[in-house]
């Protein structure tokens, strides 16, 4: 018959391991979240903008009347 004999210590240490390594996966996830959330913030300001832009170049170049609008 064999005999198991569990170090605790080891096993601690293991789990504490786990922990911080879970700790940091999370930490890392919520930054990547947060970098993903100002790009797309920033992509849509900056997609407006150049919708803007465009529809001020044709109305000053006399494409557009004032109240049309068109889609591009």
């Amino acid at each position: 018959m064999f005999q198991i004999k569990m170090d605790n210590n080891k096993l601690g240490d293991y789990s504490l391991k786990t922990k911080a390594l879970a700790m940091e996966r999370s930490s890392l996830s919520r930054e990547l979240l947060l970098k993903l959330k100002h790009i797309s913030l920033i992509s849509f300001l900056s997609g407006g903008l150049t919708a803007i832009s465009f529809k001020a170049l044709c109305l000053f170049e006399g494409r557009l009347e004032a109240g049309e609008t068109q889609m591009v």
